[in-house]
């Protein structure tokens, strides 16, 4: 009987060995568990965070989105300015002010109308 005994001891100490490894690998997944969520909440958070200032940028691209038609007008007006017949140096140079003013927006040949 004592080999059996002692077979029984090692099937004892192997089960013990097993249980404590498996508790310990339990242990180790809850952890990693633990640290995967939070830094999946983490990830979230700063998806978020990334959104709200990508809005906050598209906004203030919309608040520009006129900016190009805006110079165009005031170099309209400015040329427009410039070429009134109240100015000689100007008006001298060009048979209209409407000349200058389509050179400037490209909206003419570039020759006198």
């Amino acid at each position: 009987m004592t080999a059996l005994e002692a077979q029984i001891g090692d099937l004892q100490t192997e089960a013990s060995r097993l249980i404590r490894s498996l508790d310990t690998q339990k242990d180790t997944t809850e952890a990693e568990t633990r640290a995967a969520a939070k830094r999946a909440e983490d990830l979230v958070r700063e998806v978020e965070t990334k959104t709200k200032e990508v809005d906050t940028y598209r906004e203030r691209l919309k608040q520009f989105a006129d900016y190009d038609e805006l110079k165009r007008e005031l170099e309209i007006m400015k040329v427009s300015s410039l070429a009134l017949p109240s100015n000689p140096v100007l008006y001298a140079g060009s048979s209209s002010w409407l000349f200058a003013v389509c050179r400037v927006c490209g909206d003419g040949p570039g020759r006198d109308v």
